[in-house]
């Protein structure tokens, strides 16, 4: 007997032209060695790791419309904003105990905001040109956390940050809008190796978590950078349909039967197949339900209640 799979599929897309990602990226040289970084700012220190090799131009073919008509503004208590030609704001704020002020900064083209927290470490926001801009955490030494935040506010209110299948996240308006994703995050040490890193979220905050070893070599440069993109929409699957994606085979059926319209199509949920999966496996069990996204490579799948989730 053929077994149907309930069809029934809504996609949302946020109102706003405004949208922020943070974005991973590989850095196509090696990093400054530990003996050259003794004395340089925190600015020196991301620079020398050529952060901005991904970053995307206003004018680039990839960029979303209207990409040409935002603004990055750096705050002076260690944040940045990307603001839309009608005012809308989005805006991440370095999570910090410090009552310092930013010191702003250029070298070149790269205009820059740095906090310098402690000794320890230092978040520095970056823009170079008319490209996107980026938020960076400098740890200088075994006194510097092994943790860090970031707060979204949309508007001047909180978002909401969740953590998907395959290490990215997404962020969401108080209305549950997705407003854009963010990329699995990136940490390297002056040697230019990989330090283990990945994110958490509660409510509107992102934790960026980096694990320091013996063979670490101080200073760690741990991105997220912010891309101009696109609002994006999502397709959210029901619970029957949920249930049905608990295995790769019954991701792609659904994937299938969706794919004519969706801004989800099926070579993006094949490539994300497995993480899709395990994502409805977990959403199952918690009678839970699953939403898909587009990413740079697939699709990502986070869980959620409510709404179309019955």
């Amino acid at each position: 007997m053929e077994t149907r799979v309930p069809i029934a599929r809504k996609v949302l897309a946020a109102t706003s032209a405004l949208a922020i990602a943070i974005i991973g990226m590989t850095v196509s040289s090696p990093a400054a060695s530990a003996s050259t970084t003794q004395g340089q700012s925190a600015l020196d220190q991301v620079l020398a790791s050529r952060p901005f090799e991904g970053a995307q131009s206003q004018s680039s073919p990839q960029a979303p419309p209207g990409a040409e008509t935002q603004r990055i503004e750096f705050g002076d208590g260690g944040s940045m904003s990307i603001v839309a030609a009608d005012g809308q704001r989005l805006t991440v704020q370095a999570v910090a105990t410090s009552q310092r002020k930013s010191v702003k900064q250029s070298k070149g083209n790269v205009k820059a905001s740095t906090l310098n927290v402690d000794k320890g470490h230092s978040y520095v926001f970056a823009q170079r040109g008319d490209e996107s801009g980026a938020g960076f955490v400098v740890a200088n030494n075994e006194a510097a956390p092994r943790s860090f935040a970031f707060d979204f506010t949309f508007e001047g209110r909180p978002a909401d940050v969740v953590v998907a299948s395959d290490g990215s996240a997404v962020v969401m308006d108080p209305g549950g809008h997705v407003v854009n994703y963010i990329a699995a995050p990136w940490a390297r040490d002056a040697d230019g190796r990989q330090v283990p890193t990945k994110y958490s979220s509660l409510g509107n905050r992102l934790i960026q978590h980096i694990e320091i070893g013996k063979g670490t070599a101080f200073p760690v440069v741990a991105d997220p950078q912010f891309s101009w993109v696109g609002i994006f929409p999502v397709v959210e699957f029901n619970k029957a349909e949920t249930a049905f994606s608990k295995t790769a085979e019954g991701v792609l059926t659904v994937c299938s039967r969706l794919s004519g319209g969706s801004p989800v199509g099926l070579a993006a949920c094949a490539i994300s197949a497995v993480q899709i999966a395990v994502q409805a496996t977990i959403a199952h069990s918690r009678g839970e339900c699953i939403r898909l996204a587009p990413a740079p490579i697939g699709a990502m799948a986070f869980r959620y209640t409510g709404g179309y989730c019955r």
